[in-house]
Parts: C-alpha cells; structure tokens; sequence
C-alpha cells in the first residue's frame, strides 16, 4: 500500500514539493488546508506509525531527504534535514 502525505496547499511552494513527490514516489498526496505551522512548503507523514508534520520544505535537500523517507515506508530514523524541521507542534495529530 502507497503511503500517504498530507500536503498544505496554502504554503508558498507547495507545488514544488507536490511535483517532486508525484514523480519520485508512489505515494498518495491528500491536499489539506493551513496547518498553522507554515515557514515554507508543511507535509505530514506517518513515520513509525506517528503522524509527523515537517515544515520550511523549501531546499532541495529537504525535498529530496522527504522523498527518500516516503519511498522507505516512513521507517527508519529521519535524516537529520527532516529531524530539524520536525514540527513538534503538530506531531501525532492528523491535519485540519
């Protein structure tokens, strides 16, 4: 089963992030309203069976460490460009 990741569609360059994965993975991208957490592109996905949100998705290094761990099931530890943009805001809790 794909994994899915929720995207913030209000985010400026959300589209860059949404392209990136729509084209490198199999997941399913479910667009979502404000996440209240935005410093750039905010995508939330299920890592080791939590609801992470992931905020300032905005480099390429960010992108690519994002799609890596979507295309490795959400296991594993996060690289440390997504562990620093881990929001502990809204971890664990599903989107708006």
């Amino acid at each position: 089963m794909a994994p899915t990741v929720f995207l913030c569609n209000e985010c400026e360059g959300h589209r860059r992030v949404g392209r990136a994965l729509d084209q490198e993975t199999q997941a399913t991208i479910v667009k979502v309203g404000c996440q209240k957490v935005c410093e750039g592109p905010v995508a939330g996905l299920k890592v080791d069976g939590r609801l992470e949100w992931f905020e300032r998705l905005d480099s390429s290094k960010a992108v690519d460490a994002l799609v890596k761990l979507v295309n490795d099931g959400g296991g594993g530890k996060l690289p440390p460009s997504l562990a620093k943009r881990r929001s502990s805001k809204r971890s664990g809790r599903r989107p708006r």
